[in-house]
């Protein structure tokens, strides 16, 4: 049997340069801020139980500014329980076309809508030992606005974007969807419409369907996972959605 272990760890204020390096990540990493961790775990090794916390506010990483960052998970007998991975960032004000030049929005014509932060979450559940998972992934309000470089740059590209996912299965065997859909897509003076693409898993079984710039282009792609473990599942599907044989 595993020998039993207890670990508790609190660290009010950290740079979380220094948690990566404390993980063992590479410490080149552009990430700046700070963040507070609360570890409490118990158990033998291969069953552990208890929490992890992880709260930071104004990080910064690769050039990009995000508001809130936050990690609760939990261990319950060495089942890996994600309650909540959550990404906050501040979209800036889309600005717009009038008289041949793009313009900063009128204050009074911004909508609260517009001044919502855009939120990735992702939750989920792990079973190290049955080798299964359950994986689910939101997002809201998330425009190129999002990013800082778009802003920055002075990117005139604009989208609603969607991006979400339901993954369930086991290691070798995954199922599940995914769906990235992007809406009123614009660059420059080009209306580039919406564009949809779906991903489905089951039995082993990859299709991808979609269609890009308001129905002009379609994508239709069906393909078997190999059962074999090399490569990856996840090198496979890889694969597939990079593949030559999407036929527009």
């Amino acid at each position: 049997d595993a020998l039993p272990i207890s670990a508790k760890l609190s660290l009010p204020s950290t740079k979380i340069a220094e948690l990566i390096k404390m993980a063992g990540m590479a410490d080149s990493l552009e990430v700046a801020g700070d963040a507070e961790l609360t570890v409490d775990v118990a158990g033998p090794v291969d069953a552990l139980s208890g929490k992890v916390l992880l709260k930071a506010d104004k990080v910064e990483a690769f050039k990009e500014k995000v508001e809130a960052l936050t990690l609760n998970a939990r261990l319950d007998d060495g089942v890996v329980v994600l309650d909540d991975l959550s990404i906050v960032k501040q979209r800036s004000i889309r600005p717009i076309f009038k008289r041949g030049l793009w313009r900063p929005k009128p204050e009074d014509q911004v909508t609260e809508e517009e001044k919502l932060p855009a939120v990735i979450r992702l939750t989920g559940r792990v079973d190290p030992k049955e080798k299964t998972f359950s994986i689910k992934l939101l997002t809201e309000h998330l425009t190129e606005m999002a990013s800082d470089t778009v802003a920055r740059e002075r990117i005139h590209a604009m989208a609603d974007v969607e991006l979400n996912a339901d993954l369930t299965g086991t290691f070798d065997n995954p199922g599940g969807a995914l769906r990235l859909a992007i809406a009123h897509g614009r660059y420059e003076h080009l209306d580039l419409g919406n564009s949809t693409i779906d991903i489905k898993i089951v039995d082993q079984q990859v299709k991808v369907t979609g269609a890009l710039l308001a129905g002009r282009q379609t994508v239709s792609l069906e393909e078997r996972l190999q059962a074999e473990t090399e490569p990856t599942v996840v090198e496979q599907i890889y694969k597939v959605l990079s593949g030559e044989e999407i036929r527009v």
